[in-house]
């Protein structure tokens, strides 16, 4: 590990001290990563970094509140920690991998394992898939927690759905801020308004809306978990907290539809009948298609039961390539065995192998299922459990947590 010692002083000095300090040099062995401040840091080898990251990021986090760090780098061949100080008072927080292009959109960098923190923590960030960007007609985004009016689940966060905990007007004020910043606005001579802002209430169906006005939702509330649409000036909106928002493109007839694809309703095939919904209505083309998968929980840490795995065997060929099992180990039992030893042959309980779905791929799949091409489908490698600071995470949060959306619209 790395020597907690300082070479000056002969003192025990903090790490995080030397290392804001520049005085770290490399150890025998080890390969020293160039640091801005000056001299170097020492990184262990490949095999020993899983040991590092939960401290290293815990560190990086309390110099991103101080505002020290603007990038991090993580790759799975070369590793790099740099920190730097910037004029500005926010920082940004990247975690990527290695050798990729960064690409800026929106306050965002998202390419590839990028996670990046706007520099203003204060500013709304969506993100946006750059095939969908390049479409000067559409409205479109996937937002995040960073920003925003709410308190009740931290510091300004940018809740968008109305949950027990929040305000009602603080989640005004963060949809408000959220369509300023996606530019969803009409601006003629009395002024500029908002785009009508259309949601659903969510009960993980296969129901898909066809939204022609405005008028429909304001009669009643709509049920279902899909809806599509080609009237511009209206944003269809999915709030998600783990499951997938999903939004569809048909580039040639200007035509959207946006669904919330958790488990039950990926089982039951609501992106692929989505897709089948703007054929029969708008009679879109697949080929015509664009698709991007926004942020959700991914395969690394959404645990399912049996009967989910069953579920989706029935349904899908290609059902096993979605589900992978990992062994858990007890130290009190491989330490104590004759404590478990139970009349089942081979003598002994075994705990069960937990179960992970991936939810991105099995989405993927029924996109492609559709007809809609390989290079135009989209997928966010961001997940809501692992990074509950940039995103809503039910599971995470353990049910106290607010909600994101994923819009997509038309423009006049």
């Amino acid at each position: 590990m790395l020597n907690p010692v300082s070479r000056q002083s002969g003192k025990f000095v903090p790490f995080h001290q030397r290392l804001l300090g520049g005085e770290m040099q490399p150890n025998v062995g080890r390969q020293p990563v160039e640091n801005p401040i000056g001299g170097s840091v020492a990184l262990p080898n490949p095999q020993r970094l899983l040991e590092f990251v939960h401290d290293i990021e815990q560190f990086l986090m309390l110099l991103i509140e101080k505002g020290d760090v603007y990038l991090v780098g993580i790759g799975p061949a070369e590793y790099a920690v740099r920190i730097g100080h910037r004029a500005a008072s926010r920082s940004e927080y990247s975690v990527s991998r290695l050798g990729q292009r960064h690409v800026g959109i929106g306050g965002v960098l998202y390419d590839g394992c990028v996670l990046t923190v706007s520099s203003k923590k204060t500013a709304v960030a969506p993100l946006r898939a750059r095939q969908l960007e390049q479409l000067s007609w559409l409205v479109h985004g996937f937002s995040t927690r960073v920003g925003g009016f709410s308190r009740v689940y931290g510091q300004r966060d940018l809740n968008l759905g109305f949950t027990k905990d929040d305000s009602r007007s603080a989640v005004d004020r963060n949809r408000e801020a959220f369509l300023k910043r996606l530019g969803a606005v009409t601006r003629s001579r009395k002024g500029a308004s908002l785009w009508r802002l259309i949601t659903l209430r969510q009960i993980h169906s296969d129901i898909i809306r066809h939204i022609e006005s405005p008028v429909l939702a304001d009669k009643e509330p709509l049920t279902g978990d899909g809806m599509i649409t080609a009237t511009p000036g209206l944003l269809l909106a999915i709030q998600t907290a783990d499951c997938l928002p999903v939004i569809v493109v048909d580039t040639r007839r200007h035509a959207v539809g946006v669904f919330h694809a958790g488990w039950r309703g990926t089982v039951k095939r609501i992106v692929e009948k989505g897709v089948g919904e703007m054929v029969r209505c708008f009679g879109s083309r697949p080929r015509d298609l664009k698709a991007a998968i926004g942020p959700g929980i991914q395969g690394c840490c959404y645990e399912v039961g049996e009967e989910v795995r069953t579920r989706f065997e029935s349904q899908f060929s290609y059902a096993a390539s979605l589900f992978h099992e990992i062994k858990d180990s007890d130290p009190v039992r491989e330490k104590y065995p004759l404590l478990f030893l139970t009349a089942r042959a081979p003598g002994h309980g075994e705990l069960p192998p937990k179960i992970f779905l991936d939810l991105v791929e099995a989405n993927r799949q029924q996109l492609l299922a559709a007809g809609i091409p390989k290079k135009s489908i989209e997928t966010s490698p961001l997940c809501t459990n692992c990074h509950p600071e940039l995103l809503f995470s039910y599971r995470a949060e353990k049910g106290k947590t607010g909600r994101m959306m994923g819009v997509a619209g038309i423009r006049a």
